[in-house]
């Protein structure tokens, strides 16, 4: 699911980002790592990156029970989905600096304009509800660990906090067979 959520994001972000600026194939946005085997990867020249550089747990959508799916005359029992709130970095890497700020608003307008993700409007979002972006603030010590971590100098950037992906196996826990009818003897014997 982390994976068809970032590659969704990027898709839609790089058609807009191209219609912006007038391009039709060329891929400007593209998912990259933070690091491989302590040598920087890092956005490409003239791109947009994507990376992620957080996971967490959302608290809030915790279920402790556990999920009951019912196929046909069997109740089978599961664990709840984890539900996960994803951090991005979004960089804009471009040689001539005006240029990483121009692409940078862009990115900010696109998620400005389109904060919320639903599966009923976007077919390839299949098996992702709703994806939820806000605007994640760091202050100076924060930027420069995030920045420490890709191995790089920093770039025109944002964080943005996609919230909630779930995650869910449907490796049965138990199975079991339904109660179908119910007898109650009331004449006591």
């Amino acid at each position: 699911m982390i994976s068809r959520a970032l590659n969704f994001l990027k898709d839609e972000l790089s058609l807009y980002v191209n219609a912006k600026v007038g391009l039709n194939s060329e891929e400007k946005v593209h998912l990259v790592a933070a690091s491989k085997n302590g040598h920087t990867t890092g956005v490409p020249e003239n791109s947009i990156g994507i990376t992620l550089v957080n996971i967490e747990e959302e608290k809030v959508h915790k279920n402790c029970n556990k999920a009951v799916v019912s196929q046909g005359s069997k109740l089978v029992y599961v664990n709840p989905p984890v539900s996960l709130n994803l951090y991005i970095l979004v960089a804009a890497n471009f040689g001539h600096y005006p240029e990483s700020l121009k692409f940078i608003s862009h990115v900010i307008s696109f998620f400005q304009a389109r904060s919320t993700f639903k599966s009923k409007a976007y077919s390839k979002l299949e098996g992702i509800e709703k994806l939820s972006l806000d605007l994640y603030s760091q202050d100076f010590d924060q930027l420069n660990s995030v920045w420490g971590m890709m191995g790089s100098s920093y770039m025109p950037s944002v964080i943005y906090k996609v919230r909630v992906v779930s995650v869910q196996d449907n490796q049965a826990l138990l199975e079991t067979s339904a109660v179908e009818q119910i007898h109650v003897d009331l004449s006591g014997n």
